[in-house]
Protein backbone atom coordinates (compact mmCIF):
# COMPACT_ATOMS: atom_id res chain seq x y z
CA UNK A 1 0.00 0.00 0.00
CA UNK A 2 3.24 2.23 0.16
CA UNK A 3 3.72 2.88 3.74
CA UNK A 4 6.86 4.74 4.44
CA UNK A 5 8.21 4.56 8.26
CA UNK A 6 4.20 3.28 9.76
CA UNK A 7 2.29 5.77 7.79
CA UNK A 8 0.98 7.11 4.06
CA UNK A 9 3.52 8.58 1.85
CA UNK A 10 2.80 12.07 0.01
CA UNK A 11 2.06 10.62 -3.15
CA UNK A 12 -0.66 8.38 -1.84
CA UNK A 13 -2.06 11.25 0.11
CA UNK A 14 -2.14 13.15 -2.87
CA UNK A 15 -3.86 10.70 -5.03
CA UNK A 16 -6.34 10.62 -2.29
CA UNK A 17 -6.85 14.07 -2.18
CA UNK A 18 -7.12 13.96 -5.70
CA UNK A 19 -9.60 11.46 -6.33
CA UNK A 20 -11.94 12.96 -3.15
CA UNK A 21 -11.67 16.24 -5.21
CA UNK A 22 -12.61 14.85 -8.33
CA UNK A 23 -15.40 12.44 -6.84
CA UNK A 24 -16.77 15.74 -5.04
CA UNK A 25 -16.72 18.19 -8.12
CA UNK A 26 -18.49 15.21 -10.60
CA UNK A 27 -21.14 14.72 -7.96
CA UNK A 28 -21.65 18.06 -7.47
CA UNK A 29 -21.83 18.45 -11.45
CA UNK A 30 -24.31 15.94 -11.56
CA UNK A 31 -26.43 17.12 -8.67
CA UNK A 32 -26.74 20.42 -10.68
CA UNK A 33 -27.29 19.19 -13.64
CA UNK A 34 -30.51 17.06 -11.77
CA UNK A 35 -31.58 19.80 -10.36
CA UNK A 36 -31.56 21.79 -13.21
CA UNK A 37 -32.98 18.79 -15.36
CA UNK A 38 -36.04 18.10 -12.89
CA UNK A 39 -36.46 21.91 -12.85
CA UNK A 40 -36.96 22.60 -16.90
CA UNK A 41 -39.16 19.29 -16.56
CA UNK A 42 -41.07 20.64 -13.81
CA UNK A 43 -41.70 23.93 -16.00
CA UNK A 44 -42.68 22.35 -19.06
CA UNK A 45 -44.83 19.36 -16.87
CA UNK A 46 -46.37 18.92 -13.53
CA UNK A 47 -44.68 16.04 -12.37
CA UNK A 48 -46.01 15.59 -8.65
CA UNK A 49 -48.62 13.25 -7.47
CA UNK A 50 -51.74 14.68 -6.64
CA UNK A 51 -53.63 12.15 -4.25
CA UNK A 52 -56.23 14.71 -3.12
CA UNK A 53 -59.62 13.73 -3.34
CA UNK A 54 -60.45 17.75 -4.36
CA UNK A 55 -57.45 17.79 -6.34
CA UNK A 56 -56.62 20.38 -4.87
CA UNK A 57 -52.78 20.86 -6.21
CA UNK A 58 -54.13 20.13 -10.02
CA UNK A 59 -54.09 22.62 -12.37
CA UNK A 60 -56.04 22.25 -15.80
CA UNK A 61 -53.73 22.95 -18.91
CA UNK A 62 -56.16 26.13 -20.05
CA UNK A 63 -55.17 27.72 -16.15
CA UNK A 64 -51.82 26.80 -16.51
CA UNK A 65 -50.99 28.38 -19.80
CA UNK A 66 -52.73 31.42 -18.82
CA UNK A 67 -50.71 31.63 -15.40
CA UNK A 68 -47.36 31.32 -17.41
CA UNK A 69 -48.76 33.25 -19.91
CA UNK A 70 -48.78 36.36 -17.48
CA UNK A 71 -46.18 38.98 -18.38
CA UNK A 72 -47.82 41.91 -15.74
CA UNK A 73 -47.26 41.02 -12.22
CA UNK A 74 -50.64 40.39 -10.51
CA UNK A 75 -51.31 41.18 -7.15
CA UNK A 76 -53.60 38.81 -4.67
CA UNK A 77 -55.30 39.91 -1.44
CA UNK A 78 -57.09 37.65 0.77
CA UNK A 79 -58.30 39.11 4.06
CA UNK A 80 -60.63 36.86 6.32
CA UNK A 81 -62.42 36.98 9.21
CA UNK A 82 -65.35 38.09 11.11
CA UNK A 83 -67.46 40.38 8.74
CA UNK A 84 -70.76 42.17 9.73
CA UNK A 85 -72.96 39.82 8.31
CA UNK A 86 -71.41 37.05 10.31
CA UNK A 87 -71.55 39.42 13.21
CA UNK A 88 -75.19 39.81 12.94
CA UNK A 89 -75.69 35.93 13.10
CA UNK A 90 -74.25 35.74 16.69
CA UNK A 91 -75.87 39.24 18.84
CA UNK A 92 -76.80 38.61 22.91
CA UNK A 93 -79.68 40.49 24.12
CA UNK A 94 -76.96 43.62 24.42
CA UNK A 95 -76.40 43.48 20.52
CA UNK A 96 -73.05 42.84 20.72
CA UNK A 97 -71.87 39.65 18.73
CA UNK A 98 -70.98 36.63 20.88
CA UNK A 99 -67.36 35.39 20.70
CA UNK A 100 -68.01 31.74 22.09
CA UNK A 101 -70.23 31.48 18.82
CA UNK A 102 -67.82 32.68 16.76
CA UNK A 103 -65.02 31.07 17.58
CA UNK A 104 -67.04 27.94 17.97
CA UNK A 105 -69.04 27.60 14.92
CA UNK A 106 -67.32 30.86 12.22
CA UNK A 107 -64.15 31.00 12.92
CA UNK A 108 -63.30 27.30 11.90
CA UNK A 109 -65.08 27.84 8.82
CA UNK A 110 -63.28 30.47 7.87
CA UNK A 111 -60.22 29.21 8.50
CA UNK A 112 -60.89 25.98 6.50
CA UNK A 113 -61.88 28.43 3.85
CA UNK A 114 -58.66 30.36 3.52
CA UNK A 115 -56.93 27.48 3.72
CA UNK A 116 -57.99 26.06 0.89
CA UNK A 117 -57.67 29.59 -1.27
CA UNK A 118 -54.18 30.20 0.11
CA UNK A 119 -53.23 26.33 -1.37
CA UNK A 120 -54.81 27.48 -5.06
CA UNK A 121 -52.59 30.77 -4.39
CA UNK A 122 -49.66 29.01 -3.62
CA UNK A 123 -49.86 26.60 -6.77
CA UNK A 124 -50.27 29.42 -8.61
CA UNK A 125 -47.04 31.62 -7.45
CA UNK A 126 -45.12 27.92 -8.40
CA UNK A 127 -46.11 28.62 -11.93
CA UNK A 128 -45.60 31.93 -12.75
CA UNK A 129 -43.12 34.42 -10.71
CA UNK A 130 -45.43 37.21 -12.11
CA UNK A 131 -47.99 36.47 -8.92
CA UNK A 132 -47.76 37.46 -5.44
CA UNK A 133 -50.36 37.11 -2.85
CA UNK A 134 -50.84 37.86 1.05
CA UNK A 135 -53.57 36.01 3.09
CA UNK A 136 -54.42 38.34 5.77
CA UNK A 137 -56.32 37.01 9.46
CA UNK A 138 -57.97 40.44 10.02
CA UNK A 139 -59.00 39.42 13.58
CA UNK A 140 -54.93 38.59 14.82
CA UNK A 141 -53.31 40.96 11.91
CA UNK A 142 -55.67 43.82 12.00
CA UNK A 143 -52.78 46.50 11.89
CA UNK A 144 -51.48 44.67 8.78
CA UNK A 145 -55.47 44.40 6.76
CA UNK A 146 -55.57 48.14 7.57
CA UNK A 147 -52.37 48.63 5.72
CA UNK A 148 -53.30 47.37 2.75
CA UNK A 149 -56.79 48.60 2.82
CA UNK A 150 -55.34 52.04 2.93
CA UNK A 151 -52.43 51.34 0.46
CA UNK A 152 -55.85 50.09 -2.21
CA UNK A 153 -57.99 53.04 -1.46
CA UNK A 154 -60.81 50.45 0.55
CA UNK A 155 -62.16 50.11 3.73
CA UNK A 156 -60.93 47.37 5.94
CA UNK A 157 -64.12 46.04 6.23
CA UNK A 158 -64.92 45.92 2.54
CA UNK A 159 -61.96 43.49 1.98
CA UNK A 160 -63.24 40.74 4.24
CA UNK A 161 -63.89 37.56 2.97
CA UNK A 162 -62.89 38.50 -0.08
CA UNK A 163 -60.07 37.62 -2.99
CA UNK A 164 -58.98 40.71 -4.70
CA UNK A 165 -56.86 40.71 -8.20
CA UNK A 166 -55.05 43.71 -9.06
CA UNK A 167 -53.15 44.25 -11.80
CA UNK A 168 -52.56 47.73 -12.41
CA UNK A 169 -55.32 50.20 -12.49
CA UNK A 170 -57.24 47.16 -13.33
CA UNK A 171 -59.21 44.96 -10.21
CA UNK A 172 -61.36 42.08 -9.96
CA UNK A 173 -63.10 41.15 -6.65
CA UNK A 174 -64.56 37.26 -5.81
CA UNK A 175 -66.51 37.13 -2.71
CA UNK A 176 -65.92 34.24 -0.59
CA UNK A 177 -69.27 32.74 -0.71
CA UNK A 178 -69.06 32.30 -3.83
CA UNK A 179 -66.39 29.77 -4.34
CA UNK A 180 -68.54 28.02 -0.67
CA UNK A 181 -71.08 25.61 -2.52
CA UNK A 182 -74.56 25.16 -0.44
CA UNK A 183 -73.01 27.05 2.31
CA UNK A 184 -75.33 27.52 5.57
CA UNK A 185 -73.90 30.62 7.45
CA UNK A 186 -77.19 30.09 9.98
CA UNK A 187 -78.31 32.02 12.60
CA UNK A 188 -78.50 32.24 16.43
CA UNK A 189 -81.43 34.33 17.38
CA UNK A 190 -80.62 36.24 21.01
CA UNK A 191 -84.21 35.90 22.12
CA UNK A 192 -84.42 33.13 24.67
CA UNK A 193 -86.34 30.02 23.92
CA UNK A 194 -85.77 30.51 20.11
CA UNK A 195 -84.11 27.39 17.87
CA UNK A 196 -80.72 28.56 16.61
CA UNK A 197 -79.94 28.06 12.74
CA UNK A 198 -76.38 25.54 13.08
CA UNK A 199 -73.71 26.52 10.50
CA UNK A 200 -73.23 24.21 7.73
CA UNK A 201 -70.10 24.33 5.67
CA UNK A 202 -70.23 23.93 2.03
CA UNK A 203 -71.27 20.67 -0.08
CA UNK A 204 -68.16 21.09 -2.34
CA UNK A 205 -65.42 24.02 -3.02
CA UNK A 206 -64.79 25.98 -6.21
CA UNK A 207 -61.94 28.04 -5.35
CA UNK A 208 -60.46 27.62 -8.96
CA UNK A 209 -63.53 27.56 -10.79
CA UNK A 210 -64.13 31.07 -9.48
CA UNK A 211 -60.61 32.54 -9.33
CA UNK A 212 -59.12 31.41 -13.12
CA UNK A 213 -61.83 33.25 -15.28
CA UNK A 214 -61.21 36.59 -12.65
CA UNK A 215 -57.89 36.15 -13.75
CA UNK A 216 -58.34 35.26 -17.14
CA UNK A 217 -60.91 38.60 -17.54
CA UNK A 218 -58.78 40.49 -15.62
CA UNK A 219 -55.30 40.14 -17.59
CA UNK A 220 -57.33 40.16 -21.24
CA UNK A 221 -57.75 43.40 -20.54
CA UNK A 222 -61.40 43.45 -22.20
CA UNK A 223 -64.10 45.87 -20.39
CA UNK A 224 -67.56 45.45 -21.97
CA UNK A 225 -69.38 48.92 -21.94
CA UNK A 226 -72.39 48.81 -19.62
CA UNK A 227 -75.00 51.51 -19.92
CA UNK A 228 -76.83 52.38 -16.80
CA UNK A 229 -79.93 54.72 -17.60
CA UNK A 230 -80.36 57.89 -15.60
CA UNK A 231 -82.33 60.98 -15.81
CA UNK A 232 -85.57 59.78 -15.13
CA UNK A 233 -85.42 59.77 -11.03
CA UNK A 234 -84.94 55.84 -11.07
CA UNK A 235 -83.90 53.68 -8.41
CA UNK A 236 -80.03 54.25 -9.34
CA UNK A 237 -79.32 57.74 -10.37
CA UNK A 238 -75.76 59.66 -10.95
CA UNK A 239 -74.13 60.37 -7.31
CA UNK A 240 -76.14 58.27 -5.53
CA UNK A 241 -75.35 55.49 -3.19
CA UNK A 242 -76.73 52.74 -5.30
CA UNK A 243 -74.64 54.20 -8.59
CA UNK A 244 -71.36 54.33 -6.80
CA UNK A 245 -72.55 50.67 -5.39
CA UNK A 246 -73.28 49.00 -9.02
CA UNK A 247 -70.10 50.86 -10.52
CA UNK A 248 -67.46 49.22 -7.92
CA UNK A 249 -69.16 45.85 -8.76
CA UNK A 250 -69.14 46.15 -12.47
CA UNK A 251 -65.53 47.68 -12.50
CA UNK A 252 -64.29 44.80 -9.80
CA UNK A 253 -66.18 41.95 -12.26
CA UNK A 254 -64.64 43.13 -15.41
CA UNK A 255 -67.51 45.55 -16.77
CA UNK A 256 -67.21 49.37 -17.20
CA UNK A 257 -70.08 51.07 -15.94
CA UNK A 258 -71.38 54.61 -17.78
CA UNK A 259 -73.88 56.62 -16.96
CA UNK A 260 -76.57 56.73 -19.57
CA UNK A 261 -79.40 59.26 -20.67
CA UNK A 262 -80.78 57.43 -23.49
CA UNK A 263 -82.10 61.50 -24.99
CA UNK A 264 -78.43 62.66 -25.30
CA UNK A 265 -76.76 59.51 -26.64
CA UNK A 266 -75.93 59.21 -30.44
CA UNK A 267 -76.22 55.45 -30.84
CA UNK A 268 -77.02 52.48 -28.18
CA UNK A 269 -74.74 50.47 -30.09
CA UNK A 270 -71.29 50.95 -28.32
CA UNK A 271 -72.92 49.07 -25.21
CA UNK A 272 -72.71 45.76 -24.83
CA UNK A 273 -75.10 45.88 -22.45
CA UNK A 274 -77.99 48.14 -20.97
CA UNK A 275 -79.55 48.30 -17.57
CA UNK A 276 -82.36 50.13 -16.73
CA UNK A 277 -82.96 50.52 -12.97
CA UNK A 278 -86.75 50.76 -11.97
CA UNK A 279 -87.87 54.47 -13.71
CA UNK A 280 -90.11 56.82 -11.62
CA UNK A 281 -90.66 58.52 -14.84
CA UNK A 282 -91.79 56.79 -17.64
CA UNK A 283 -89.57 56.40 -20.64
CA UNK A 284 -90.37 58.25 -23.31
CA UNK A 285 -91.88 57.38 -26.23
CA UNK A 286 -88.39 58.45 -28.26
CA UNK A 287 -86.43 56.63 -25.03
CA UNK A 288 -88.48 53.12 -25.86
CA UNK A 289 -87.92 53.23 -29.54
CA UNK A 290 -84.39 54.01 -29.29
CA UNK A 291 -84.45 50.62 -27.28
CA UNK A 292 -86.34 48.41 -29.48
CA UNK A 293 -84.00 49.67 -31.76
CA UNK A 294 -80.86 48.47 -30.01
CA UNK A 295 -82.71 45.19 -29.32
CA UNK A 296 -83.63 44.28 -32.78
CA UNK A 297 -79.55 44.87 -33.39
CA UNK A 298 -79.20 41.78 -31.22
CA UNK A 299 -78.67 44.29 -27.92
CA UNK A 300 -78.49 43.16 -24.59
CA UNK A 301 -81.01 44.43 -21.87
CA UNK A 302 -81.60 44.06 -18.20
CA UNK A 303 -85.13 45.69 -17.05
CA UNK A 304 -85.85 45.87 -13.44
CA UNK A 305 -89.58 46.99 -12.94
CA UNK A 306 -90.90 47.88 -9.35
CA UNK A 307 -94.52 48.25 -8.23
CA UNK A 308 -93.64 51.17 -6.91
CA UNK A 309 -93.70 52.86 -10.27
CA UNK A 310 -95.62 53.00 -13.46
CA UNK A 311 -92.95 51.50 -16.40
CA UNK A 312 -94.11 48.10 -17.10
CA UNK A 313 -91.88 48.05 -20.57
CA UNK A 314 -94.66 47.54 -22.29
CA UNK A 315 -93.78 48.35 -26.29
CA UNK A 316 -90.06 46.72 -25.42
CA UNK A 317 -91.75 43.41 -24.04
CA UNK A 318 -94.33 43.08 -26.68
CA UNK A 319 -92.61 40.82 -29.39
CA UNK A 320 -91.93 38.42 -26.47
CA UNK A 321 -95.09 37.96 -25.62
CA UNK A 322 -94.24 39.08 -21.89
CA UNK A 323 -95.67 41.75 -19.57
CA UNK A 324 -95.07 43.31 -16.42
CA UNK A 325 -98.27 43.80 -14.43
CA UNK A 326 -99.31 46.51 -12.17
CA UNK A 327 -99.59 44.27 -9.34
CA UNK A 328 -97.49 43.29 -6.21
CA UNK A 329 -96.76 39.31 -4.97
CA UNK A 330 -97.38 38.61 -1.17
CA UNK A 331 -96.22 35.50 -0.29
CA UNK A 332 -95.95 34.20 3.12
CA UNK A 333 -93.73 31.32 2.17
CA UNK A 334 -91.24 33.05 0.50
CA UNK A 335 -90.23 35.88 3.32
CA UNK A 336 -88.29 35.82 6.07
CA UNK A 337 -89.38 36.48 9.22
CA UNK A 338 -87.77 39.58 10.09
CA UNK A 339 -89.69 41.38 6.81
CA UNK A 340 -92.57 42.97 8.52
CA UNK A 341 -94.53 42.53 5.30
CA UNK A 342 -95.19 39.52 3.09
CA UNK A 343 -94.35 41.21 0.15
CA UNK A 344 -91.44 42.19 1.26
CA UNK A 345 -89.78 39.38 -0.60
CA UNK A 346 -86.31 36.99 0.29
CA UNK A 347 -86.02 33.72 0.56
CA UNK A 348 -83.58 30.82 -0.88
CA UNK A 349 -86.31 29.22 -3.20
CA UNK A 350 -86.81 31.32 -5.76
CA UNK A 351 -84.41 30.52 -8.37
CA UNK A 352 -86.03 27.81 -11.14
CA UNK A 353 -82.90 26.14 -11.91
CA UNK A 354 -83.47 25.81 -15.89
CA UNK A 355 -81.51 28.44 -17.05
CA UNK A 356 -77.56 29.15 -16.71
CA UNK A 357 -78.46 32.64 -14.56
CA UNK A 358 -80.24 30.88 -12.07
CA UNK A 359 -79.47 27.15 -11.51
CA UNK A 360 -75.75 27.71 -9.83
CA UNK A 361 -77.76 29.93 -7.27
CA UNK A 362 -81.47 27.13 -6.64
CA UNK A 363 -80.98 26.20 -3.24
CA UNK A 364 -77.80 28.04 -2.71
CA UNK A 365 -77.83 31.76 -1.69
CA UNK A 366 -80.44 33.62 -0.45
CA UNK A 367 -82.16 36.46 -2.54
CA UNK A 368 -83.72 39.90 -2.20
CA UNK A 369 -86.31 40.80 -3.82
CA UNK A 370 -88.25 43.30 -2.07
CA UNK A 371 -91.84 44.25 -3.14
CA UNK A 372 -91.94 42.40 -6.50
CA UNK A 373 -94.38 42.81 -9.50
CA UNK A 374 -95.47 39.68 -11.18
CA UNK A 375 -94.41 39.01 -15.02
CA UNK A 376 -97.18 37.41 -17.12
CA UNK A 377 -95.49 35.26 -19.97
CA UNK A 378 -98.23 34.60 -23.00
CA UNK A 379 -98.49 32.42 -26.13
CA UNK A 380 -98.76 35.41 -28.24
CA UNK A 381 -95.42 36.32 -29.37
CA UNK A 382 -92.95 37.00 -32.14
CA UNK A 383 -91.45 33.78 -33.85
CA UNK A 384 -87.93 32.00 -32.72
CA UNK A 385 -88.47 33.86 -28.98
CA UNK A 386 -86.96 31.59 -26.17
CA UNK A 387 -88.27 32.54 -22.78
CA UNK A 388 -87.42 30.38 -19.69
CA UNK A 389 -88.83 31.61 -16.30
CA UNK A 390 -85.36 32.71 -13.74
CA UNK A 391 -87.43 33.14 -10.11
CA UNK A 392 -90.98 32.05 -8.91
CA UNK A 393 -92.98 32.74 -6.08
CA UNK A 394 -94.28 29.50 -3.60
CA UNK A 395 -97.53 27.89 -4.77
CA UNK A 396 -99.16 29.90 -1.74
CA UNK A 397 -98.58 33.44 -3.29
CA UNK A 398 -101.21 35.61 -3.99
CA UNK A 399 -101.04 39.08 -6.22
CA UNK A 400 -102.92 42.06 -5.23
CA UNK A 401 -103.22 45.10 -7.82
CA UNK A 402 -101.63 48.24 -6.76
CA UNK A 403 -101.69 52.15 -7.54
CA UNK A 404 -98.89 53.61 -8.48
CA UNK A 405 -97.42 56.75 -6.49
CA UNK A 406 -94.48 57.49 -8.54
CA UNK A 407 -94.15 61.28 -7.30
CA UNK A 408 -93.45 59.48 -3.59
CA UNK A 409 -91.96 56.23 -4.71
CA UNK A 410 -94.73 54.15 -3.23
CA UNK A 411 -98.06 52.00 -3.79
CA UNK A 412 -101.54 51.24 -2.39
CA UNK A 413 -102.47 47.89 -2.40
CA UNK A 414 -106.18 47.26 -3.25
CA UNK A 415 -107.35 43.99 -0.73
CA UNK A 416 -110.36 43.52 -2.06
CA UNK A 417 -109.14 42.33 -5.76
CA UNK A 418 -106.74 39.96 -3.82
CA UNK A 419 -106.19 36.75 -6.17
CA UNK A 420 -104.14 33.51 -6.42
CA UNK A 421 -100.88 33.34 -8.13
CA UNK A 422 -99.44 30.76 -7.50
CA UNK A 423 -96.00 30.02 -9.09
CA UNK A 424 -96.72 33.43 -9.93
CA UNK A 425 -93.09 34.45 -12.47
CA UNK A 426 -90.88 36.50 -10.81
CA UNK A 427 -87.73 37.00 -13.37
CA UNK A 428 -87.84 35.67 -17.15
CA UNK A 429 -84.71 35.41 -19.37
CA UNK A 430 -85.65 36.28 -23.19
CA UNK A 431 -83.86 35.95 -26.30
CA UNK A 432 -84.58 36.04 -30.11
CA UNK A 433 -82.65 35.95 -33.34
CA UNK A 434 -83.51 38.88 -35.83
CA UNK A 435 -83.42 38.64 -39.36
CA UNK A 436 -80.27 40.28 -40.84
CA UNK A 437 -78.72 40.00 -37.72
CA UNK A 438 -76.08 37.84 -36.99
CA UNK A 439 -76.49 38.26 -32.97
CA UNK A 440 -78.83 37.59 -30.89
CA UNK A 441 -81.04 39.82 -28.57
CA UNK A 442 -81.42 38.80 -24.87
CA UNK A 443 -83.37 40.80 -22.48
CA UNK A 444 -83.69 39.67 -18.58
CA UNK A 445 -86.96 41.36 -16.76
CA UNK A 446 -86.79 41.10 -12.52
CA UNK A 447 -90.05 42.05 -10.91
CA UNK A 448 -88.43 43.53 -7.52
CA UNK A 449 -85.78 46.66 -7.44
CA UNK A 450 -84.83 45.30 -4.53
CA UNK A 451 -82.11 43.29 -6.44
CA UNK A 452 -80.04 46.52 -6.43
CA UNK A 453 -81.18 47.94 -3.03
CA UNK A 454 -77.74 49.14 -1.63
CA UNK A 455 -78.30 47.83 2.23
CA UNK A 456 -79.04 44.02 0.62
CA UNK A 457 -76.70 44.31 -2.35
CA UNK A 458 -73.56 44.85 -0.28
CA UNK A 459 -73.63 42.19 1.76
CA UNK A 460 -71.10 39.66 -0.29
CA UNK A 461 -71.58 36.77 2.60
CA UNK A 462 -75.05 35.65 3.06
CA UNK A 463 -77.08 37.30 0.10
CA UNK A 464 -76.81 36.29 -3.69
CA UNK A 465 -78.35 39.60 -5.15
CA UNK A 466 -74.56 39.99 -6.39
CA UNK A 467 -74.48 36.59 -7.78
CA UNK A 468 -77.37 37.22 -9.65
CA UNK A 469 -76.81 40.36 -10.97
CA UNK A 470 -73.33 38.53 -11.95
CA UNK A 471 -74.80 35.66 -13.50
CA UNK A 472 -77.15 38.44 -15.60
CA UNK A 473 -74.01 40.27 -16.70
CA UNK A 474 -72.37 37.04 -17.86
CA UNK A 475 -75.29 35.43 -20.09
CA UNK A 476 -76.38 39.35 -21.18
CA UNK A 477 -72.94 39.86 -22.43
CA UNK A 478 -72.12 36.28 -23.83
CA UNK A 479 -69.57 35.90 -21.77
CA UNK A 480 -68.47 32.13 -20.91
CA UNK A 481 -69.53 31.33 -17.09
CA UNK A 482 -67.25 30.10 -14.52
CA UNK A 483 -67.51 26.40 -14.70
CA UNK A 484 -67.07 26.03 -17.91
CA UNK A 485 -64.47 28.44 -18.25
CA UNK A 486 -62.20 26.18 -16.15
CA UNK A 487 -63.37 22.81 -16.51
CA UNK A 488 -60.64 20.13 -15.17
CA UNK A 489 -59.09 17.70 -16.62
CA UNK A 490 -59.39 14.21 -16.13
CA UNK A 491 -57.85 13.13 -13.29
CA UNK A 492 -54.05 12.04 -13.59
CA UNK A 493 -51.16 11.10 -11.38
CA UNK A 494 -48.62 14.13 -11.70
CA UNK A 495 -45.71 15.09 -10.14
CA UNK A 496 -44.65 18.57 -9.78
CA UNK A 497 -41.64 20.30 -8.31
CA UNK A 498 -41.59 22.74 -6.00
CA UNK A 499 -39.58 25.38 -4.53
CA UNK A 500 -39.96 24.09 -0.99
CA UNK A 501 -38.95 20.54 -2.40
CA UNK A 502 -36.17 21.54 -4.58
CA UNK A 503 -34.30 24.11 -1.82
CA UNK A 504 -33.46 21.20 0.74
CA UNK A 505 -32.38 19.03 -2.14
CA UNK A 506 -29.77 22.09 -3.09
CA UNK A 507 -28.45 23.06 -0.41
CA UNK A 508 -27.06 19.12 0.62
CA UNK A 509 -26.38 17.84 -3.04
CA UNK A 510 -24.75 21.24 -4.20
CA UNK A 511 -23.47 22.13 -0.67
CA UNK A 512 -23.51 20.35 2.28
CA UNK A 513 -22.23 17.09 0.92
CA UNK A 514 -19.20 18.59 -0.98
CA UNK A 515 -18.27 20.67 1.63
CA UNK A 516 -18.35 17.76 3.88
CA UNK A 517 -16.13 15.38 1.33
CA UNK A 518 -13.71 18.26 0.82
CA UNK A 519 -13.19 18.16 4.64
CA UNK A 520 -12.72 15.05 4.92
CA UNK A 521 -10.31 14.93 2.14
CA UNK A 522 -8.15 17.41 4.21
CA UNK A 523 -8.14 15.59 6.92
CA UNK A 524 -6.58 12.80 4.84
CA UNK A 525 -4.03 14.79 3.55
CA UNK A 526 -2.78 16.62 6.51
CA UNK A 527 -3.26 14.07 9.27
CA UNK A 528 -1.07 10.75 9.70
CA UNK A 529 -2.15 7.70 11.04
CA UNK A 530 0.23 6.38 13.21
CA UNK A 531 0.73 2.12 13.35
Amino acid sequence: MGLKQGGMTRAWRTGVFANVVLICALAASVAVGTITLVRQLSWQHDLRFDLTAERTYSLSAADTSMLRALEAPVTVLFAWGVDRDIAQRVLDAQGAPRADLLAQHYRPLLQDAARRVHRVLEEWSHVTPHLTYNVIDADSAPRELEIEARRLGYNPEDLLNTVLLVQGSRRREIPLRRMMHAVQWGFFPAVAGALPRFPQPPSSWGISEELAPALRALCSGSMPLVGVVVGHDSLIETGSRAFADLGAFLQSEGYEGRALEIARAESLLPFACIIVPAPKKPLSARDMEQLRDYEQAGGRILLIGDPRFAEDYARLLEPFGTRLLSQVVDDRRLRDPSRESAADLQSMSFCVGQHAVDSPLKDRAALYLGPTRPIQVGTDHAPGVERVPLLRASADADAIPVTHDSSRGTYAAIEGQRSKAANAILGVAVNRTHQGSARESRVIVLGGGGILSPDEFALATHFGNRDLLLNCMTWLCDRPFSPQQSAREEARPRLVSVAALSNPLRWVAVIVLPLLAFAVAIAVHLVRRSP
